[in-house]
Protein backbone atom coordinates (compact mmCIF):
# COMPACT_ATOMS: atom_id res chain seq x y z
CA UNK A 1 0.00 0.00 0.00
CA UNK A 2 1.43 3.38 -1.01
CA UNK A 3 0.96 6.05 1.64
CA UNK A 4 -0.14 9.38 0.16
CA UNK A 5 1.60 12.24 1.95
CA UNK A 6 -0.88 14.86 0.77
CA UNK A 7 -4.35 13.51 1.48
CA UNK A 8 -5.84 12.10 4.65
CA UNK A 9 -7.59 8.72 4.52
CA UNK A 10 -11.02 8.51 6.15
CA UNK A 11 -11.56 4.75 5.95
CA UNK A 12 -9.38 1.70 5.41
CA UNK A 13 -11.19 -1.55 4.69
CA UNK A 14 -9.17 -4.68 5.22
CA UNK A 15 -9.45 -8.40 5.37
CA UNK A 16 -6.94 -11.20 5.04
CA UNK A 17 -6.92 -14.77 3.71
CA UNK A 18 -9.25 -17.00 5.72
CA UNK A 19 -7.73 -20.40 4.84
CA UNK A 20 -5.70 -20.62 8.04
CA UNK A 21 -8.79 -19.82 10.12
CA UNK A 22 -10.98 -22.45 8.53
CA UNK A 23 -12.34 -25.52 10.28
CA UNK A 24 -10.68 -27.65 7.61
CA UNK A 25 -7.31 -26.01 8.24
CA UNK A 26 -7.64 -26.63 11.98
CA UNK A 27 -8.61 -30.25 11.35
CA UNK A 28 -5.40 -30.81 9.41
CA UNK A 29 -3.30 -29.22 12.14
CA UNK A 30 -2.79 -25.79 10.64
CA UNK A 31 -3.47 -24.07 13.93
CA UNK A 32 -1.32 -20.95 13.70
CA UNK A 33 -4.18 -18.97 12.21
CA UNK A 34 -3.47 -15.25 12.12
CA UNK A 35 -0.67 -15.35 14.69
CA UNK A 36 1.94 -12.68 14.16
CA UNK A 37 5.18 -13.87 12.47
CA UNK A 38 3.64 -17.30 11.79
CA UNK A 39 4.11 -16.92 8.02
CA UNK A 40 0.57 -18.13 7.40
CA UNK A 41 -1.61 -16.46 4.82
CA UNK A 42 -3.94 -15.28 7.57
CA UNK A 43 -1.03 -13.63 9.40
CA UNK A 44 -1.11 -10.97 6.65
CA UNK A 45 -3.43 -9.23 9.12
CA UNK A 46 -0.30 -7.91 10.81
CA UNK A 47 0.87 -6.27 7.59
CA UNK A 48 -2.15 -4.00 8.07
CA UNK A 49 -0.68 -3.33 11.50
CA UNK A 50 2.62 -2.33 9.90
CA UNK A 51 0.82 0.06 7.54
CA UNK A 52 -1.14 1.62 10.39
CA UNK A 53 2.06 2.08 12.40
CA UNK A 54 3.61 3.94 9.46
CA UNK A 55 0.49 6.08 9.10
CA UNK A 56 0.62 6.99 12.79
CA UNK A 57 4.20 8.22 12.42
CA UNK A 58 2.99 10.46 9.59
CA UNK A 59 -0.07 11.53 11.62
CA UNK A 60 -2.24 10.08 8.83
CA UNK A 61 -4.29 7.43 10.66
CA UNK A 62 -7.80 7.10 9.17
CA UNK A 63 -10.80 7.78 11.37
CA UNK A 64 -12.36 4.39 10.59
CA UNK A 65 -11.17 0.85 9.97
CA UNK A 66 -13.42 -1.92 8.67
CA UNK A 67 -12.54 -5.62 8.92
CA UNK A 68 -14.46 -8.49 7.29
CA UNK A 69 -13.71 -12.18 7.64
CA UNK A 70 -15.14 -15.61 8.41
CA UNK A 71 -16.83 -16.28 11.78
CA UNK A 72 -14.15 -18.80 12.74
CA UNK A 73 -11.92 -15.76 13.32
CA UNK A 74 -13.64 -15.32 16.69
CA UNK A 75 -13.81 -19.02 17.56
CA UNK A 76 -12.20 -20.18 20.80
CA UNK A 77 -9.17 -21.33 18.80
CA UNK A 78 -8.46 -17.97 17.18
CA UNK A 79 -9.98 -15.30 19.42
CA UNK A 80 -6.84 -14.91 21.61
CA UNK A 81 -5.02 -13.57 18.56
CA UNK A 82 -7.97 -11.38 17.64
CA UNK A 83 -7.90 -9.93 21.17
CA UNK A 84 -4.19 -9.13 20.63
CA UNK A 85 -5.17 -7.38 17.41
CA UNK A 86 -7.82 -5.30 19.19
CA UNK A 87 -5.26 -4.43 21.87
CA UNK A 88 -2.85 -3.30 19.13
CA UNK A 89 -5.57 -1.08 17.64
CA UNK A 90 -6.48 0.28 21.07
CA UNK A 91 -2.86 1.30 21.66
CA UNK A 92 -2.97 3.19 18.36
CA UNK A 93 -6.05 5.07 19.58
CA UNK A 94 -8.85 2.94 18.13
CA UNK A 95 -11.90 1.51 19.86
CA UNK A 96 -13.39 -1.53 18.14
CA UNK A 97 -16.83 -3.11 17.98
CA UNK A 98 -17.31 -6.57 16.51
CA UNK A 99 -20.44 -7.65 14.63
CA UNK A 100 -21.56 -10.95 13.14
CA UNK A 101 -24.42 -11.44 10.75
CA UNK A 102 -25.56 -13.63 7.88
CA UNK A 103 -26.62 -12.72 4.37
CA UNK A 104 -29.88 -14.54 5.12
CA UNK A 105 -30.72 -11.94 7.77
CA UNK A 106 -30.40 -9.21 5.16
CA UNK A 107 -32.67 -10.41 2.40
CA UNK A 108 -30.39 -12.81 0.50
CA UNK A 109 -31.20 -16.56 0.46
CA UNK A 110 -27.72 -17.69 1.45
CA UNK A 111 -26.39 -18.79 4.83
CA UNK A 112 -23.18 -16.79 4.71
CA UNK A 113 -22.07 -15.72 8.17
CA UNK A 114 -19.33 -13.13 8.39
CA UNK A 115 -17.63 -11.08 11.09
CA UNK A 116 -17.29 -7.32 10.70
CA UNK A 117 -15.26 -5.10 13.01
CA UNK A 118 -15.58 -1.32 13.03
CA UNK A 119 -12.73 0.62 14.65
CA UNK A 120 -12.98 4.36 15.37
CA UNK A 121 -10.01 6.61 16.10
CA UNK A 122 -9.99 8.87 19.15
CA UNK A 123 -13.71 8.54 19.78
CA UNK A 124 -15.58 9.52 22.91
CA UNK A 125 -18.28 6.98 22.17
CA UNK A 126 -18.97 4.65 25.11
CA UNK A 127 -16.77 1.74 24.12
CA UNK A 128 -15.41 -0.42 26.92
CA UNK A 129 -11.83 0.72 27.47
CA UNK A 130 -10.88 -2.80 28.48
CA UNK A 131 -12.80 -4.43 25.64
CA UNK A 132 -9.68 -6.18 24.38
CA UNK A 133 -9.48 -8.09 27.67
CA UNK A 134 -12.95 -9.66 27.36
CA UNK A 135 -12.84 -13.45 27.42
CA UNK A 136 -13.92 -15.25 24.28
CA UNK A 137 -17.06 -16.66 25.86
CA UNK A 138 -18.23 -13.11 26.72
CA UNK A 139 -17.21 -11.47 23.46
CA UNK A 140 -20.57 -11.85 21.78
CA UNK A 141 -20.78 -9.96 18.47
CA UNK A 142 -23.34 -7.19 18.22
CA UNK A 143 -26.23 -7.39 15.77
CA UNK A 144 -26.66 -5.11 12.78
CA UNK A 145 -30.22 -4.32 11.78
CA UNK A 146 -31.47 -5.06 8.28
CA UNK A 147 -31.81 -2.04 6.00
CA UNK A 148 -35.58 -1.67 5.49
CA UNK A 149 -35.24 -0.39 1.93
CA UNK A 150 -33.60 -3.64 0.77
CA UNK A 151 -36.00 -6.04 -0.91
CA UNK A 152 -35.86 -9.62 0.32
CA UNK A 153 -35.07 -12.13 -2.44
CA UNK A 154 -35.88 -15.82 -2.57
CA UNK A 155 -34.16 -18.68 -4.33
CA UNK A 156 -36.92 -18.51 -6.92
CA UNK A 157 -35.74 -14.96 -7.71
CA UNK A 158 -32.12 -16.13 -8.00
CA UNK A 159 -32.37 -19.41 -9.94
CA UNK A 160 -32.95 -18.73 -13.64
CA UNK A 161 -35.00 -21.65 -14.94
CA UNK A 162 -36.75 -20.02 -17.88
CA UNK A 163 -34.69 -21.81 -20.50
CA UNK A 164 -36.74 -20.27 -23.30
CA UNK A 165 -34.50 -17.23 -22.71
CA UNK A 166 -31.35 -17.95 -24.68
CA UNK A 167 -28.80 -16.44 -22.28
CA UNK A 168 -30.21 -18.40 -19.35
CA UNK A 169 -30.24 -21.60 -21.38
CA UNK A 170 -26.68 -21.12 -22.64
CA UNK A 171 -25.39 -20.36 -19.15
CA UNK A 172 -27.22 -23.35 -17.68
CA UNK A 173 -25.76 -25.72 -20.28
CA UNK A 174 -22.27 -24.42 -19.47
CA UNK A 175 -22.92 -25.24 -15.81
CA UNK A 176 -24.04 -28.81 -16.55
CA UNK A 177 -21.08 -31.08 -15.70
CA UNK A 178 -20.17 -34.45 -17.10
CA UNK A 179 -21.59 -37.42 -15.25
CA UNK A 180 -18.84 -39.03 -13.17
CA UNK A 181 -18.80 -41.26 -10.11
CA UNK A 182 -17.06 -38.58 -8.06
CA UNK A 183 -19.75 -36.00 -8.92
CA UNK A 184 -22.66 -38.26 -7.95
CA UNK A 185 -22.08 -37.28 -4.32
CA UNK A 186 -22.60 -33.61 -5.21
CA UNK A 187 -26.15 -34.28 -6.37
CA UNK A 188 -26.99 -36.72 -3.57
CA UNK A 189 -25.66 -34.67 -0.65
CA UNK A 190 -25.96 -30.97 -1.56
CA UNK A 191 -29.03 -28.77 -1.44
CA UNK A 192 -31.25 -29.04 -4.53
CA UNK A 193 -31.86 -25.33 -4.83
CA UNK A 194 -34.84 -25.51 -7.18
CA UNK A 195 -36.75 -27.60 -4.67
CA UNK A 196 -38.15 -24.35 -3.33
CA UNK A 197 -40.49 -25.97 -0.81
CA UNK A 198 -37.66 -27.84 0.87
CA UNK A 199 -34.86 -25.26 0.66
CA UNK A 200 -35.22 -21.58 1.47
CA UNK A 201 -31.54 -20.73 1.12
CA UNK A 202 -28.23 -21.86 -0.36
CA UNK A 203 -25.15 -22.83 1.53
CA UNK A 204 -22.22 -20.38 1.55
CA UNK A 205 -21.09 -19.57 -1.97
CA UNK A 206 -17.43 -20.43 -2.53
CA UNK A 207 -15.01 -19.68 -5.36
CA UNK A 208 -15.79 -22.98 -7.11
CA UNK A 209 -19.03 -24.86 -7.60
CA UNK A 210 -17.56 -28.07 -9.03
CA UNK A 211 -16.71 -29.29 -5.56
CA UNK A 212 -18.28 -31.00 -2.55
CA UNK A 213 -19.83 -29.51 -0.57
CA UNK A 214 -20.97 -26.54 -2.61
CA UNK A 215 -23.68 -23.88 -2.38
CA UNK A 216 -26.18 -26.26 -3.95
CA UNK A 217 -27.20 -27.75 -7.28
CA UNK A 218 -30.15 -27.34 -9.67
CA UNK A 219 -32.11 -30.43 -10.78
CA UNK A 220 -32.49 -30.59 -14.57
CA UNK A 221 -34.82 -33.57 -14.67
CA UNK A 222 -38.14 -32.85 -16.41
CA UNK A 223 -36.81 -29.56 -17.78
CA UNK A 224 -36.34 -28.58 -21.41
CA UNK A 225 -32.56 -28.94 -21.13
CA UNK A 226 -32.45 -32.33 -19.46
CA UNK A 227 -29.81 -34.22 -21.41
CA UNK A 228 -30.69 -37.72 -22.55
CA UNK A 229 -26.99 -38.37 -23.04
CA UNK A 230 -25.88 -40.47 -20.04
CA UNK A 231 -22.48 -38.79 -20.16
CA UNK A 232 -23.99 -35.61 -18.68
CA UNK A 233 -25.24 -35.15 -15.13
CA UNK A 234 -28.93 -34.71 -14.40
CA UNK A 235 -28.22 -31.48 -12.56
CA UNK A 236 -26.23 -28.31 -12.98
CA UNK A 237 -24.27 -25.96 -10.78
CA UNK A 238 -25.15 -22.34 -10.14
CA UNK A 239 -24.30 -20.26 -13.18
CA UNK A 240 -21.95 -17.30 -12.80
CA UNK A 241 -24.98 -15.01 -13.15
CA UNK A 242 -26.76 -16.78 -10.29
CA UNK A 243 -23.58 -16.65 -8.20
CA UNK A 244 -23.50 -12.86 -8.56
CA UNK A 245 -27.20 -12.58 -7.75
CA UNK A 246 -26.64 -14.71 -4.66
CA UNK A 247 -24.12 -12.10 -3.51
CA UNK A 248 -26.67 -9.30 -3.81
CA UNK A 249 -25.56 -7.91 -7.17
CA UNK A 250 -28.11 -7.10 -9.86
CA UNK A 251 -28.28 -8.63 -13.31
CA UNK A 252 -27.17 -5.25 -14.69
CA UNK A 253 -24.07 -5.46 -12.47
CA UNK A 254 -23.38 -8.95 -13.80
CA UNK A 255 -23.84 -7.90 -17.43
CA UNK A 256 -21.33 -5.08 -16.98
CA UNK A 257 -18.77 -7.50 -15.57
CA UNK A 258 -19.50 -10.10 -18.25
CA UNK A 259 -18.69 -7.56 -20.97
CA UNK A 260 -15.09 -7.52 -19.74
CA UNK A 261 -14.59 -11.02 -21.21
CA UNK A 262 -13.55 -12.48 -17.87
CA UNK A 263 -13.16 -16.26 -17.80
CA UNK A 264 -15.90 -18.32 -16.15
CA UNK A 265 -13.59 -19.64 -13.43
CA UNK A 266 -12.57 -16.09 -12.55
CA UNK A 267 -16.21 -14.94 -12.39
CA UNK A 268 -16.98 -17.71 -9.90
CA UNK A 269 -13.89 -16.73 -7.95
CA UNK A 270 -14.87 -13.06 -7.85
CA UNK A 271 -18.37 -13.89 -6.66
CA UNK A 272 -17.19 -16.32 -3.99
CA UNK A 273 -14.63 -13.84 -2.64
CA UNK A 274 -17.03 -10.92 -2.60
CA UNK A 275 -19.00 -9.44 0.28
CA UNK A 276 -22.79 -9.72 0.09
CA UNK A 277 -24.05 -6.29 -0.95
CA UNK A 278 -27.10 -6.45 1.33
CA UNK A 279 -24.90 -7.33 4.31
CA UNK A 280 -22.32 -4.57 3.85
CA UNK A 281 -24.89 -1.75 3.48
CA UNK A 282 -25.90 -1.83 7.19
CA UNK A 283 -22.20 -1.84 8.15
CA UNK A 284 -21.50 1.30 6.10
CA UNK A 285 -24.63 2.93 7.50
CA UNK A 286 -23.43 2.09 11.01
CA UNK A 287 -20.12 3.83 10.25
CA UNK A 288 -22.03 6.89 8.99
CA UNK A 289 -24.17 6.83 12.13
CA UNK A 290 -21.11 6.64 14.39
CA UNK A 291 -19.45 9.42 12.42
CA UNK A 292 -22.42 11.70 13.07
CA UNK A 293 -22.56 11.05 16.81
Amino acid sequence: MAINNNKAVDLITYSFPCQDLSVAGSFYGFNKGMSKNSNTRSSLLWEIGRILTELKVKNKLPKFLLLENVPNMISSRHIPEYIKWKKFLYDLGYKTKTYKHSAYDHGIPQIRKRVYAISILNTDLPFDKKEYEIKCCDSLPLKLEKENSIKTKTLKDIIKQDYSIKKYKDEALKANPNRTISRKKMFDENFVLNDFKKHKYARTLTTRQDRHPNAGVIDLRKTSIECKDLSKAKYRFLTTREAYLLMGFSEKDYERVKKQNIKEAKLYQQAGNSIVVNAIIPVIKKIQELNNE
